[in-house]
């Protein structure tokens, strides 16, 4: 098997202007006028304003906020259901309410992996979840309250968590929140 007959052709280099609309600035790529169908398209992009050192930030020190951790520790850390945690909170806390999505099904941090893959996914970005962090840190707020709450193996975990959530509290970009509790806890 060869594959499929092809050619590549050079194409002058596109232009791709930018413009502002209600939602911000932005590129429009413009496909040529010659591109017959089959044909693919590459070009590259730049994030503006992107810290290069953020990704190796954030696996900084994961290897010591896990390691003395036991099963207990990463059922309150990862898991953790709503009665569960209610039980263990005097009912203070249960699973954190994103508002237009609903309840988590877990109080921990694989509670926000159901909706986080399906943004991943289907790259929505406009699914409410979004929405939620851009408009405060409320979410980051809750995690780090509800894990505030266990003096056991989490000290470790919680300060580097504290470390990782003041690095994002720093960003140019966090908006200001907004007034009103978001959390799981009773109000």
């Amino acid at each position: 098997m060869k594959g499929l007959p092809a050619t590549l052709d050079e194409l002058p280099e596109i232009v791709a202007p930018q413009g502002l609309d209600g939602e911000g600035p932005y590129t429009e790529i413009v496909i040529p006028e010659v591109f017959p169908p089959g044909s693919i398209l590459v070009f590259e992009t730049q994030l503006q304003g992107y810290d290069a050192s953020l990704d190796e930030f954030c696996v900084a020190g994961s290897q010591q906020a896990f390691g003395d951790l036991d099963l207990v520790d990463l059922n309150v850390i990862l898991h953790r259901s709503e009665v569960e945690e209610r039980d263990a909170t005097s009912g203070v806390y249960g699973a954190y309410d994103v508002p237009g999505h609903g309840r988590l099904v877990y109080c921990g941090l694989e509670g926000w992996m159901h909706p986080l893959r399906h943004i991943m996914k289907y790259n929505d970005l406009g699914h409410s979840l979004c929405d939620h962090l851009r408009n405060g840190s409320w979410a980051l707020d809750y995690v780090h309250q509800r894990l505030n709450q266990y003096v056991i193996n989490l000290c470790t975990f919680e300060k580097i968590l504290m470390k990782h959530l003041a690095k994002w509290r720093a960003s140019p970009n966090l908006p200001n929140q907004r007034n009103g509790s978001r959390n799981g806890s009773k109000e």
